[in-house]
């Protein structure tokens, strides 16, 4: 999956309205392969925390040893979530992480899959080591992602999956005291 150019407006400031679902195990290796899924580490922690708004620091850490490292900003707009990136040096990101006051940690794999002649862009996260796996289903137009069939992607994967879109427990900060209800 080719990434957006970190110089590229649309890197700067687009929006986040990615349907989520939770799905009922982790994806297995094999699909994973399948469809040549890039997988990374990333560490999340929220910085500032404020009524439909956050600043995080992400730091993802790829499996070659490189890693990136961006400042993101999300504000809250109706139903949906416009979100803001910076990249950071290592200095700014050690001094932007001293008291962090929520923290996270995934495993990250991104593809895309095909289902009726749409291409959609997946992110799933295997959150906290096992506790939780969220899939996130993008695609080009709002029409488009409404169209991922995840009764059809239970039935040919074999995974339980159940939508989680607009359900504040699964957005940002709030899914780290969320997974203190399932340890």
């Amino acid at each position: 999956m080719s990434e957006i150019p970190l110089s590229s407006p649309e890197k700067n400031k687009q929006k986040d309205d990615a349907r989520k679902f939770v799905i009922d195990g982790p994806l297995s290796r094999e699909l994973l392969d399948q469809h040549h899924a890039g997988g990374y580490n990333m560490t999340v922690d929220w910085t500032v925390i404020g009524a439909g708004s956050e600043t995080k620091i992400a730091c993802k850490e790829y499996d070659d040893g490189s890693f990136g490292i961006w400042r993101v900003a999300k504000v809250k707009e109706g139903a949906s979530r416009s979100v803001e990136r910076e990249e950071l040096s290592l200095e700014k990101y050690a001094e932007a992480v001293s008291r962090p006051v929520k923290h996270l940690e995934k495993r990250r794999y991104e593809f895309e899959l095909e289902q009726n002649g749409i291409r959609f862009s997946l992110k799933y996260d295997n959150i906290e080591h096992d506790i939780l796996f969220l899939l996130e289903v993008d695609a080009a137009t709002p029409d488009l992602r409404a169209r991922f069939d995840a009764d059809a992607f239970a039935a040919t994967y074999g995974y339980g999956i159940t939508e989680v879109s607009g359900k504040s427990e699964y957005e940002g900060h709030a899914i780290v005291d969320f997974l203190k209800t399932l340890k």
